[in-house]
């Protein structure tokens, strides 16, 4: 079954679900199949320009907002929601916005334009931040906004303060599950190269009771046999205990007295 890329993978709910306690209101830019996920933990005010996604959620409110022709403050034309629709429809009170609409071929740049027709006190997310002019687009609303800017591989968050160093890593934990999963035919439309330097360690993921794993990670009482090894130590035990590596030691015993005196003459130069 194809991938729906209409929907907010699991790396950009988690994100949510880390930033917004559960009950909190949200407001996204463009509603998909994502929504429904979002309604099961939010109040989702959903702004849509397309008709036909309008209601597929029945539990998120839609504000209906047609594209309209609109000029940056530089007198250059775009496309983005109806201003005078968003001005008078959107919430008064929400808690973070989801950047995800218009559709990549509209553009969202109206956004940097209009940012005054929002809460600037809140965490913004924004996916699609693998395509160049999304994750710019991003960028310049952290300027705008005073706000540091947390990229992941195919989103951002622009949280109000600096998140702390554990929750970047739960973020970054998620994005790459999901990286991992993704076809390469698809990232290779946005990245030079898809065969990660370092390479992605599923272990590190974060699975099942998250609070419980990382107690039982970062728990400042582990001792250190307790410790789990890492990748390369476990390829070394694994080497140094087969059979092949005992027997090239043995082969090569006679020889190691040879090996201590070119040692020793080095040594003394």
């Amino acid at each position: 079954m194809a991938r729906d890329y209409y929907q907010i993978d699991a790396g950009v709910l988690n994100a949510i679900k880390l930033l917004l306690p559960r009950g909190s209101t949200l407001l996204e830019l463009g509603s998909g199949a994502g929504t429904t996920q979002l309604t099961k933990r939010y109040t989702v005010y959903s702004v849509e320009n397309d008709e036909e996604w309008l209601g597929i959620c029945t539990d998120a409110n839609y504000i209906h907002a047609p594209i309209r022709d609109l000029q940056d403050s530089s007198g250059r034309e775009l496309k983005w929601y109806d201003i005078d629709v968003l001005a008078k429809e959107l919430p008064s009170r929400y808690d973070l916005v989801l950047v995800d609409g218009p559709a990549g071929h509209i553009g969202r740049e109206g956004l940097l334009t209009h940012l005054d027709l929002f809460r600037t006190d809140i965490p913004f997310v924004f996916d699609d931040t693998l395509r160049d002019s999304d994750c710019s687009i991003a960028r310049q609303a952290a300027f705008l906004l005073n706000r540091p800017m947390y990229v992941f591989w195919n989103f951002s968050v622009v949280p109000v303060n600096p998140l702390e160093p554990d929750m970047v890593r739960r973020l970054q934990s998620k994005a790459l599950e999901v990286l991992h999963r993704e076809e390469s035919t698809y990232l290779e439309n946005y990245f030079l190269e898809i065969t990660p330097v370092t390479e992605i360690d599923p272990s590190l993921w974060i699975e099942g009771d998250e609070e419980k794993e990382l107690e039982e990670i970062e728990s400042p009482t582990l001792a250190r046999s307790e410790v789990k090894p890492t990748k390369a130590e476990v390829r070394l035990d694994l080497i140094e205990s087969s059979f092949a590596y005992r027997i090239g030691r043995l082969l090569m015993l006679p020889f190691w007295p040879i090996h201590q005196i070119r040692v020793w003459r080095r040594n003394r130069g």
